[in-house]
């Protein structure tokens, strides 16, 4: 695969998704239990859309951000791999005596992203879904460019003969390149290091309709609510580009001389390599510094952070 410096940006390209993986929710209580545990609406989730949503504590901390979206009767959480054996336990505590089933399929199924996508059928509008036999395909949020970006759920047995034909005619290129995407569209993950270091607003979940305030209670809505209604959010997720080579991680510590908070100024919640040069990040930093671009990696002597 090559490295994210050497791809044209102006072509299509096709990247392995091999850090996500899938649960599978099913049984008939399988939407009852979902609409008690996350944080979107899950009633107006359909075969035809798919929808961003988290799963938080007691005390409304994200535990970890999914896509969803249903197959028949069937409900699929697309979150990264890393995740996914703690969040089967954690959502397995609260099964109780409820008709659900909670599997981890990643096995069984391949992801795979496409950039500017050349496919002539392809959903309509960002989070809708098409299926098609063995492929579930799902349109995402790209704000790179205006050009269609798709990801491909297909099973495990097609999914070679699926790369070989792609990459034969477009770029192939890397799961960075992918996530590269996730974070210029604005779209966030959490991974082990980042685990109930914030809540849903931190992540801005709110404004891209991965939580809603009219569903009725989850775990972890009572203190999500008040946050809402009382406007008490002093930290928000913002992107930002750091003039480095040296890629920080999920978690690393932001620094601002102004700040006085003991919670530090802010935390990665991921970051790429640019394929111009640089990187790109999500952060979650305290509103006041982001908005006086005022924001240095780790400490005193890390690089600048551009918002």
């Amino acid at each position: 695969m090559t490295e994210n410096i050497k791809l044209d940006l102006t072509q299509p390209a096709i990247s392995p998704c091999d850090y996500l993986g899938l649960l599978k929710i099913s049984g008939e209580d399988a939407e009852t239990f979902l609409q008690g545990q996350l944080t979107n609406d899950i009633s107006l989730l359909s075969v035809e859309n798919s929808q961003l949503s988290a799963f938080c504590t007691p005390k409304g901390r994200v535990l970890v951000i999914f896509r969803l979206f249903k197959k028949e009767n069937d409900f699929y959480l697309i979150l990264p791999k890393e995740r996914l054996e703690i969040i089967q336990k954690r959502l397995s505590m609260f099964v109780l005596m409820s008709k659900v089933k909670i599997e981890n399929i990643s096995q069984q199924w391949t992801f795979f992203g496409l950039y500017k996508s050349n496919q002539t059928v392809i959903p309509d509008n960002t989070d809708q879904v098409i299926h098609n036999n063995d492929l579930t395909m799902i349109r995402l949020t790209n704000e790179i460019n205006e050009s269609p970006r798709l990801l491909i759920i297909i099973e495990e047995k097609q999914a070679q003969t699926y790369w070989q034909e792609n990459s034969e005619q477009i770029q192939a290129t890397s799961a960075d390149f992918w996530a590269w995407q996730e974070i210029k569209s604005g779209l966030p993950q959490i991974f082990n290091a980042t685990a109930e270091a914030f809540v849903p607003q931190m992540l801005n979940l709110d404004t891209i309709n991965g939580l809603s305030f009219t569903k009725g209670c989850y775990t972890g809505q009572e203190v999500v609510s008040r946050m809402h209604y009382l406007g008490t959010a002093k930290r928000l997720m913002f992107k930002a580009h750091i003039d480095t080579t040296d890629k920080p991680v999920a978690g690393d510590k932001l620094y601002s001389a102004t700040s006085t908070s003991a919670q530090g100024a802010g935390k990665i919640v991921d970051a790429q390599i640019n394929p111009n040069g640089g990187i790109d990040c999500l952060v979650v930093a305290e509103i006041k510094q982001a908005e006086a671009n005022n924001l240095q990696l780790l400490d005193e002597n890390g690089p600048l952070l551009d918002i």
